[in-house]
């Protein structure tokens, strides 16, 4: 064995399950290398986790990624896999996900998937996941990346929206029932709520862009700060020349600069209440102060 012959007696690998439950389950793994002797060896168990394909003749369905209801659904499915890996006192964490399967075809350079990432890790989070890895492929030649040889890609904005929210947060709350296309979480510091992140993940491509007016009570402080990641459509493309932006700025080509004069949006809080307006397929991170 190779801890044995490297003489490791502390956790080092993670033990991984590379397809989606139940095919293959932790719940199976862990007794089986609990019975191996390797428990006491393992850092971490890892899922793989696409909820699109875009192998062979599988479609991806842009509009059912970006849906919050689908997103709760998806993540609620690995429930009893995060739960597996706790009662062993090891740590879950996705070790291959990322939007669709075979490169992400289609989907993953949109900005619908940005908006699924915000959602997806938000979710993950709040269900106990400890990290994620997003599968990256051959840089140039891969839909799912955040960024290519030339291109910035629109998913690198959802990503910068999600460390922001999370950065300093020690718990995660949902405040909506997770059966609309409206998404809605309260992000603490210690007990103190210090964001609430919107999502409106409303399908929209063309047209009148309908809006959302989320009205939020209870809240502390007289300011929320609303920081928004947009772009022109559920299906736009910073490859195809429709870059999102997030607090007004845009990352440029080849070297992920930052572009444009940051912008938040200020929002009074009045005896605990205040009422932000996100549009169809776009997400607001509102600070409070």
């Amino acid at each position: 064995m190779l801890a044995q012959n490297l003489s490791i007696t502390t956790p080092f690998v993670s033990a991984g399950v590379f397809l989606q439950p139940p095919k293959y389950a932790i719940a199976d793994l862990a007794p089986a290398e609990k019975t191996a002797g390797q428990t006491g060896l393992i850092q971490s168990y890892a899922d793989h986790a696409y909820p699109q394909s875009a192998c062979g003749s599988s479609t991806t369905n842009l509009q059912s990624l970006q849906s919050h209801a689908n997103i709760v659904n998806f993540v609620k499915g690995f429930a009893p896999e995060i739960a597996a890996a706790r009662a062993q006192g090891i740590d879950h964490v996705f070790g291959e996900t990322n939007s669709a399967t075979c490169g992400g075809g289609g989907i993953s350079p949109t900005f619908g998937a940005a908006l699924w990432i915000v959602d997806y890790v938000l979710q993950s989070v709040r269900a106990g996941s400890k990290r994620l890895y997003f599968h990256q492929g051959t840089i140039g030649n891969c839909k799912s990346i955040g960024w290519g040889r030339y291109s910035m890609g629109n998913p690198y904005y959802g990503a910068v929206l999600a460390t922001r929210a999370l950065a300093g947060i020690s718990q995660v709350t949902q405040l909506d029932d997770g059966t609309s296309d409206y998404a809605a979480y309260g992000l603490y510091a210690g007990t103190t709520l210090a964001r609430v992140l919107l999502i409106n993940t409303q399908y929209y491509t063309s047209g009148t862009r309908p809006t959302q007016a989320f009205t939020l009570t209870n809240l502390p402080g007289s300011t929320g700060s609303g920081i928004r990641l947009t772009a022109a459509s559920s299906t736009a493309r910073a490859d195809q020349g429709s870059p999102a932006t997030v607090g007004r700025v845009s990352y440029q080509d080849g070297t992920c600069a930052a572009s444009g004069s940051f912008q938040t949006e200020a929002t009074a809080i009045s005896g605990g209440s205040a009422t932000f307006t996100v549009a169809a397929s776009e997400a607001l991170l509102v600070e409070i102060s």
